[in-house]
């Protein structure tokens, strides 16, 4: 009887325990389950049209990490270049880097106002200039003659170009034209390895001007000397021969550079050096062509030396015996008028010119126009006037 009901147990437990072995191994898709949301490996149990069937587990897809980009390291914006001095230019406020600069601009905005007027010059040229370097000089000419042009319009002028081969044609030239020149052919000979010296006059039929044009080549510097002798025949109107050394010849000096050498490099810096060399040729007595010396670099160490180069430059050139040359006339007077253009202005500029026709003494036509005396002037320049030679 035991051992009858011992063998019904254990059919009964293996009746229990082989159901649950069968439905494991019957698992598959469609196949029936008995709890939703079971699993069993990869499916899982699930109502499908209100019954409970396997079905394969989803497969989800992680999507990738993106990688993270680098963060940008912000370029900083570099500070505006100034577009001019902080502060206006004044006689007590000479900006090292903008006075020159202010001035060129005056004189800029003066001719962009104007219109070139109709040449009325004549052209005597040498049987051996360069037709490439005449046509720039006519360049340089029209804008002398359209700056100008509100103070200065002759009825007629003339221009004899020449080269250092045409000195006898030159000399014949002078005898035909006029003016007050001994010979050109010794003026050559002074400097055989370059020819170019200018010089206005009076001439038989008026204001003329003598040229020389090496055609061995033109530089930068040479761009000055067609805009700087035009200007000495504006100054002929107005009285020329009472000017100071500095007015007379350092003015013109400016105009040229500004105008011209400063027009083909407008960084300004052949203009600078261009003044630092005439700056060589100060040697009161002695002679201009002797570079390089210091000695005008030593005067202009200190204020007082500066008045006093500037106050000797007072010298009215009524003689060829006054060298302007010598004393500075070309530096000094270059860097004393672009101030003057630089804190007044062209127009102002032009009206101390035209004052000289008054006959006061041009120290006096200055102070008016200008509201400074003259030496109080070169003391204020005395420190600018340093840092350009």
């Amino acid at each position: 009887m035991r051992n009858k009901l011992l063998a019904s147990l254990m059919t009964s437990i293996l009746f229990l325990v082989v159901p649950a072995i069968s439905q494991a191994a019957t698992v598959k898709v469609g196949a029936k389950c008995t709890k939703l949301n079971a699993t069993s490996g990869a499916f899982i149990c699930k109502s499908v049209g209100g019954k409970l069937i396997w079905q394969k587990k989803p497969i989800v897809k992680l999507a990738p990490t993106p990688a993270e980009s680098p963060k940008a390291t912000p370029t900083p914006t570099p500070a505006p270049e100034p577009t001019g001095p902080s502060a206006p230019i004044t006689f007590d406020n000479l900006d090292l880097k903008w006075t020159s600069i202010v001035a060129r601009n005056e004189l800029n905005a003066q001719i962009a106002k104007l219109i070139t007027p109709k040449s009325t010059v004549e052209i005597i040229s040498g049987p051996n200039v360069v037709a490439s370097q005449l046509d720039e000089e006519k360049r340089l000419l029209a804008i002398a003659e359209t700056l100008f042009s509100k103070y200065y319009q002759p009825a007629s002028y003339q221009i004899v170009f020449f080269s250092e081969k045409d000195g006898v044609w030159a000399d014949q030239a002078l005898a035909t034209y006029g003016g007050s020149y001994s010979s050109l052919v010794s003026e050559i000979a002074k400097s055989p390895n370059t020819c170019n010296f200018a010089f206005a006059t009076i001439g038989k039929k008026g204001p003329i001007y003598y040229q020389c044009m090496d055609t061995r080549g033109r530089g930068d510097n040479d761009k000055q000397t067609a805009i700087h002798e035009y200007f000495h025949l504006v100054q002929q109107k107005y009285k020329s021969s009472s000017m100071a050394c500095w007015l007379l010849e350092g003015s013109a000096t400016y105009f040229g550079i500004a105008l011209g050498v400063d027009g083909a490099d407008k960084s300004g810096a052949t203009g600078r050096k261009f003044i630092e060399q005439l700056a060589y040729q100060y040697d009161p007595g002695g002679s201009s062509n002797n570079p390089p010396n210091s000695r005008m670099h030593a005067l202009a160490e200190t204020t007082e030396g500066v008045v006093k180069l500037m106050t000797d430059l007072e010298l009215q050139p009524r003689s060829q015996q006054d060298n302007c040359l010598t004393l500075g006339a070309y530096s000094g007077g270059h860097i004393a008028t672009e101030v003057l253009i630089a804190v007044k202005g062209f127009t102002t500029y032009m009206s101390f010119l035209e004052s000289l026709k008054n006959g006061k003494e041009w120290q006096e036509n200055f102070a008016t126009i200008f509201g400074i005396s003259t030496q109080e002037f070169y003391k204020k320049l005395a420190p600018y006037f340093k840092t350009r030679i």
